[in-house]
C-alpha cells in the first residue's frame, strides 16, 4: 500500500510539473503587449516606443504610422539635422521637432511635377500643438491634456482626410458622373409618374 502511495504522490509530481512547464513555455510566447490608442495586443517586437516630453507611450504599426506621415517625417528629420548642427553634444528627442511651436503650413513636396498636385491635397497641411511650458499643478495638468486631445483629434481627422484622398484617388470620376445622371434621371422619372 506504501509502494501504491508512493507512486501516486510521484505521478502528481510529474503531473504537475509538466503543468508548470506548459504553462510556463506558453506564457513566455503569448507574451504581448497593448497598443497605447486602439488596446489591441502585439507581440513586442511589433511596437514603436512614441516619447513626448509628457510620457512613453508604445504604439502599434498602425497607429504609429497614422500619427505622422512623410512630410511630417522630412519636417523632423530636417529639424534634427539642423539641431545635430547646433549641438553637436546631446540628445535629440522627437518632442523637440513636434511639439517646439504652433503652426499651421503646407509643407513643401519632394518632386517639382508633384508640386501643384500635392498642394492641393488636404494631407499636405500638418498642425503642431504649442509647446507645453514649465506649468506644474492643476494649470499644466489642464494644458497637457488639451494639448493632448488636440493632438489626437489631429491625428484622426489627418487619417479621416486620407482614407477619403485615397477613395477619390481609386474612383474613377467618369463612372461616377455617368452613375450620378442615371440615378438623378430615374429619380426625376420616378417623381413624374406619381
Amino acid at each position: 500500500m506504501t509502494n501504491q502511495h508512493m507512486n501516486t504522490k510521484l505521478s502528481i509530481k510529474q503531473d504537475t510539473e509538466s503543468r508548470e512547464q506548459i504553462h510556463t513555455q506558453s506564457s513566455s510566447t503569448e507574451e504581448a503587449y497593448q497598443c497605447a490608442l486602439c488596446e489591441q495586443e502585439f507581440a513586442p517586437s511589433q511596437l514603436v516606443a512614441i516619447s513626448t516630453e509628457i510620457s512613453d507611450d508604445s504604439l502599434c504599426p498602425y497607429c504609429a504610422d497614422s500619427l505622422f506621415d512623410e512630410s511630417e517625417q522630412d519636417q523632423i528629420n530636417t529639424q534634427k539635422e539642423l539641431y545635430d548642427d547646433d549641438h553637436a553634444e546631446g540628445t535629440y528627442r522627437l518632442s523637440d521637432a513636434i511639439l517646439n511651436s504652433s503652426a499651421i503650413s503646407e509643407n513643401p513636396t519632394r518632386n517639382s511635377h508633384d508640386n501643384s498636385d500635392q498642394s492641393r491635397r488636404a494631407s499636405a497641411v500638418s498642425w503642431t500643438p504649442p509647446r507645453i511650458g514649465e506649468n506644474e499643478g492643476v494649470l499644466g495638468a489642464i494644458l497637457s491634456i488639451h494639448s493632448l486631445s488636440l493632438s489626437l483629434l489631429w491625428a484622426i481627422h489627418r487619417t479621416n482626410v486620407r482614407l477619403i484622398e485615397r477613395f477619390f484617388d481609386q474612383v474613377d470620376i467618369q463612372t461616377v458622373t455617368i452613375l450620378w445622371l442615371a440615378l438623378s434621371t430615374a429619380l426625376l422619372m420616378v417623381t413624374t409618374v406619381t
